[in-house]
């Protein structure tokens, strides 16, 4: 059995090699790609992506009490975080 991420299995999922030789998926290429290239790594937008992550972090450890695992919390924050404008 294969994993599963964002409900696809990673066997049919369209990769493809990144700089170092990886074989991950496009979409997690493209991302990378925007997120450099929009300056999303410098002191304001990284700030607001840490914050996002911490957010989900704390979320998903409190699933017991609030059902967002970390399946959950994908699909509720990936929508507006993958969006290029």
């Amino acid at each position: 059995m294969s994993a599963s991420v964002f409900g696809v299995s990673t066997e049919s999922m369209q990769c493809c090699y990144d700089s170092r030789g990886n074989n991950v998926p496009t979409i997690l290429l493209l991302m990378h790609e925007c997120l450099y290239s929009q300056g999303g790594l410098k002191p304001t937008e990284t700030a607001l992506l840490n914050w996002a992550v911490d957010l989900m972090t704390v979320a998903v450890e409190e699933e017991e009490y609030n059902k967002m695992n970390a399946r959950n919390i994908v699909m509720v924050f990936s929508p507006n975080m993958t969006q290029v404008w």
